[in-house]
């Protein structure tokens, strides 16, 4: 399960529950977010900062310990 905005951030590890919030996602001078691509999920966190050689842009960096593969999470008859 996803959902979000409940102000605390959970994140399954293997042999727990499939579930991730993201936590509230916006905070004061930052933003946190679950980023899904192929099988990996990870929670990461976006600040402002300067980019080289554009001035504005974001930073973004994933947080620790909150990557992993949904193969090793999901039980294998959600996986299609």
């Amino acid at each position: 399960a996803v959902t979000g905005h409940t102000h605390r951030p959970v994140y399954a590890s293997p042999g727990e529950a499939p579930y991730f919030n993201p936590g509230s996602g916006v905070h004061p001078g930052s933003l946190t977010a679950l980023e899904i691509e192929g099988p990996e999920i990870r929670l990461v966190e976006w600040r402002p900062g300067a980019r080289s050689g554009t001035g504005a842009g974001a930073c973004r960096r994933i947080l620790n310990g909150c990557r992993a593969n949904l193969y090793e999470i999901l039980p294998r008859s959600g996986r299609n």
